[in-house]
């Protein structure tokens, strides 16, 4: 009897020990588990979407149960191509966005940053018939490389830390086509889940008024311009960086090689570590997806209903140009410079817009204006070939020039556009309470617009006037302008 007892407390010790085992190991693969399944909803144009379903494995060759490793269990192609990446091999997708173009004009500002683009695209972005779009080409980088969106600084992009110049890889330049190309098409449907949720859409709003009614339809369902980041800085942040980084060649090359895959990859033959980490992040972006579908029709109406299609961008290259032009017939391009004076003085004074070169205050100056004007004259001689074989569909503004008479200016751009410009005093007054918050009579306006323009006059030391002058020797005798000095 006693024997038979003892036998009894055993088997039921025993059975207890496995069932809390058991309960452990599924508690702990349900708080592994980034998202069981997504519904991938469809959008108006793009009905045929498929599931895609994810569960946490232990890696065969592991003999630790804690190390997971992701499996896709049913890896479908979508049918509209959105991932939450980028696609790199771009020449073998069948679908030309350029057939949807139509007879729309499209056209690119091509600035750099700290030119006054922000307050030339606003002229453009109050016009009702024009979509204007503020800067899409930062989610290239987000959507390439899993960088912090908003810290992809354009002197990164071209200017390596240690002062020598950087052409961006051929899959920069085919995704930034990309990006630009689907969004004149108004092929938003096709861009990364990244791109349609970047928090400039949220931040700067005032930038972007036909975005206005999508941003407020994801808004009242919970997105926000913290929504992006979140995904980032929770999941790979610790991997991929914070800011891009041109010099972490091993870091760009490993975090491009897991973003290009998405969701059309099998994490469970990866052996490193951040696997778990990417799908997670992926599974991140993909529970926003029901909500940006739901949202995104608004958005493709608005860009539809517009027949001028405008692209501001400080992180586009000037050899992207040529293919516009010989490829889309209404395509025009209005190229924007400024003294380099005056767009050191800015970025000293915004030190966010300053790369891993110039970042310091040791000989800043002399380097922000390297910066600035290799890259400005490598566009210029670029752009002076193109004016010869595409005349009249490219336009130079000079923003001092814009300063000191920027009525006429401004008339001059909306008659390239192909537009009448409203009335001037109207659209100044839009402009200063949408753009700088606060309501300016037409002669403040101008007071304050021509004094940024010569504030280098009174803030800037002499030597440092001639070591800009001098980095910036080749910029000045390009550009055609009664430069004062």
């Amino acid at each position: 009897m006693a024997r038979s007892f003892r036998h009894l407390v055993t088997v039921t010790g025993f059975l207890l020990v496995t069932s809390v085992y058991y309960i452990y190991i599924i508690v702990f693969i349900q708080a592994c588990k980034p998202a069981v399944r997504f519904q991938q909803a469809g959008f108006v144009d793009y009905p045929n979407w498929k599931y895609v379903s994810v569960r946490i494995k232990r890696h065969p060759e592991s003999s630790d149960p804690g190390t997971p490793q992701v499996v896709i269990l049913k890896r479908r192609k979508l049918a509209n191509r959105t991932t939450s990446s980028l696609l790199y091999k771009w020449n073998k997708l069948k679908v030309s966005p350029r057939n949807a173009i139509g007879n729309s004009t499209t056209i690119l500002l091509l600035a750099y940053q700290r030119t006054g683009s922000t307050l030339i695209g606003s002229f453009f972005n109050s016009y009702p018939d024009i979509f204007y779009v503020y800067e899409p080409l930062d989610s290239v980088y987000v959507a390439s490389y899993g960088i912090q969106p908003g810290w992809n600084v354009p002197s990164d992009i071209y200017t390596l830390p240690s002062g020598k110049e950087r052409i961006p890889p051929q899959n920069e330049l085919d995704a930034m086509r990309w990006i630009m190309e689907r969004i004149w098409s108004c092929d938003f449907a096709s861009l990364p889940l990244s791109t349609l949720m970047h928090p400039f859409w949220f931040r700067f709003l005032e930038h972007v008024a036909h975005f206005e009614p999508y941003i407020r339809c994801i808004s009242e369902r919970g997105m926000n311009l913290s929504s992006l980041p979140i995904c980032t800085k929770d999941h790979i942040e610790k991997t991929c960086g914070w800011r891009f980084n041109p010099s972490y060649r091993t870091q760009i090359e490993f975090c491009g090689s897991k973003m290009a895959r998405s969701f059309y990859h099998d994490y469970a033959a990866d052996s490193d570590d951040s696997a778990l980490n990417f799908a997670s992040y992926f599974a991140c972006l993909e529970s926003y997806r029901d909500t940006i579908a739901k949202c995104l029709p608004l958005l493709i109406e608005n860009c539809r209903k517009r027949p001028i299609r405008l692209i501001k961008a400080v992180r586009a290259p000037m050899s992207l140009v040529a293919g516009f032009l010989d490829q889309q017939p209404n395509f025009k391009l209005i190229h924007l410079l400024r003294d380099p004076l005056g767009v050191v003085l800015s970025r000293y004074v915004n030190m966010w817009s300053r790369g891993f070169y110039d970042f310091g205050e040791v000989d800043f100056y002399s380097r922000s204006a390297m910066s600035y004007c290799r890259r400005a004259y490598r566009d210029i001689m670029e752009r002076v070939q193109l004016e010869k074989r595409y005349p009249g569909r490219i336009l130079t503004l000079i923003f001092d020039q814009f300063a000191n008479d920027p009525e006429n200016v401004m008339k001059k751009a909306f008659q390239f556009v192909g537009v009448r410009m409203p009335a001037f005093n109207k659209t100044v007054e839009h402009v200063s309470e949408e753009m700088m918050k606060e309501h300016l009579r037409i002669d403040q306006f101008l007071a304050n617009l021509k004094n940024t323009s010569v504030k280098w006059h009174q803030t800037l030391p002499s030597f440092v006037i001639s070591q800009i002058k001098d980095r910036c020797k080749e910029f000045y005798k390009e550009v055609e302008f009664g430069w004062n000095y």
